[in-house]
């Protein structure tokens, strides 16, 4: 008789595929993220000594590429600057836009145009090549060096003038379709209101920068004032301006009475809108009055500039410790 083969408790338990750990992957990940790290550090090694490599300038540890200088030096050539002068400028300007940032100066395209359209024949609608860019960028921030020693208030005015139906012409001048019609004289004051309202709301609410605006309402037919332009404009005017002593950036003084405004805001922001008068023959319908209201206007002081005396002698500083590496 066969015996009975002995049953084991364990057999009859079902079997259970051993779990791996966890902790398996951890040499693994481990080895992941250190060859991700050497690569890293790998790309930014070669990437950093090819741009060394094609670097024209070092400044401070701040590269410029030789493809940015020779498109600047391309520029030059094509004004006519012989070679060394172009490349001493080019280095210059590199440098000073390191030192603008030391100072907090902040040259504005608006100033840039406005400086590289007083050395350049260049058209309204044209923009800036590089070089007109660079002398442009130099020359305005020469005047924003000097503007800072004395201080004072940078924005700008615009008007919005209602007198061309209105203000008798000199000789020879075309008077315009609706001259000395009342209605037509009380439709165009409240076409200039309506615009320096709105002008004004886009301001306020920063819908529109006063470079664009500026452009925007001397570009307007309709807002010009009678035999002669618009006269809106981005300004410079010294703490010491209610003299007399004002820098327009478009080389324009601007009126006392738009000083004396500007010194008695004293402060960043919108005037309220003004009503400008002038003294000019008129039509009848302002009963022979001569001091009739000619324009509104409001004024956008951006700035208010603290002197710095010595800002002269710091630029000089900041200039001299910087650490060049010409490789031109």
């Amino acid at each position: 008789m066969k015996q009975k083969a002995d049953l084991v408790v364990s057999d009859l338990k079902p079997e259970h595929k051993t779990k791996k750990s966890s902790r398996n992957y951890y040499p693994a990940l481990a080895i992941f993220g250190v060859v991700i790290v050497v690569l890293a550090f790998l790309f930014i090694l070669i990437h950093g000594h090819n741009e060394r490599k094609n670097a024209a300038y070092v400044i401070n540890g701040q590269i410029t590429t030789r493809t940015e200088v020779n498109s600047l030096a391309a520029s030059a050539k094509q004004h006519g600057v012989v070679s060394k002068v172009a490349q001493q400028d080019i280095l210059k300007y590199y440098k000073e836009t390191y030192v603008a940032k030391e100072l907090d100066i902040n040259v504005s395209s608006s100033e840039i145009k406005t400086a590289a359209r007083s050395m350049f024949l260049i058209a309204p609608s044209s923009s800036l090549d590089p070089w007109e860019h660079l002398v442009g960028w130099e020359a305005a921030f020469s005047n924003d060096i000097s503007f800072a020693k004395s201080g004072g208030y940078e924005g700008g005015i615009l008007f919005f003038p209602f007198n061309q139906l209105s203000v008798t012409l000199l000789q020879g001048y075309p008077k315009p379709s609706g001259w000395g019609n009342v209605s037509d004289i009380a439709a165009a004051q409240q076409y200039a209101h309506s615009q320096a309202e709105s002008y004004y709301n886009q301001l306020s609410s920063n819908k529109i920068s006063l470079d664009n605006a500026t452009n925007s309402v001397l570009s307007n037919s309709k807002l010009q004032f009678a035999g002669t332009s618009n006269g809106s404009t981005e300004f410079q005017v010294n703490l010491d301006g209610v003299s007399g002593v004002s820098t327009s950036l478009n080389s324009s003084p601007l009126n006392p009475v738009a000083i004396k405004v500007i010194k008695s805001f004293n402060k960043v922001g919108l005037t309220p809108i003004n009503t400008q008068t002038g003294t000019y023959p008129t039509v009848d319908v302002y009963n022979g009055d001569t001091n009739i209201p000619i324009a509104y206007y409001f004024i956008d002081i951006q700035k208010v500039i603290k002197p710095v005396p010595n800002i002269g002698q710091t630029y000089s500083n900041d200039m001299a410790k910087l650490k060049v590496e010409n490789n031109v």
